[in-house]
């Protein structure tokens, strides 16, 4: 799968950071691959600040977040868009059926 290469080595920058391996498994449903990928891209990622937020001091938290927005916003911040339902009146969720005069 070459689309995800580029993506799941993302938290690979905290390397330098004292980032050390920890093992564990993040177990990720639905979805398609790509969206499972970015999925476990954000588990690793607000899973290295939590640490460092808990078991570490409060500076270098914020100095790992502060890289891992700026390198992408996506590793920690949700991208909240959801497929909206489909009402009543139309065939999609916004889309109304047309109408007829004559």
């Amino acid at each position: 799968m070459p689309v995800d290469q580029p993506h799941s080595s993302a938290p690979d920058i905290l390397h330098g950071w004292g980032a050390r391996q920890r093992g564990g498994r993040i177990r990720v449903k639905g979805g398609g691959q790509v969206s499972q990928i970015y999925a476990i891209r954000q588990a690793i990622a607000k899973g290295i600040v939590a640490f460092y937020q808990k078991y570490v001091d409060e500076q270098s938290k914020n100095e790992i977040k502060d890289i891992l927005l700026t390198y992408d916003r996506t590793l920690l911040v949700a991208d909240p868009r959801r497929c909206e339902p489909k009402k009543f009146g139309g065939p999609g969720a916004r889309a109304r059926f047309q109408k007829s005069y004559r």
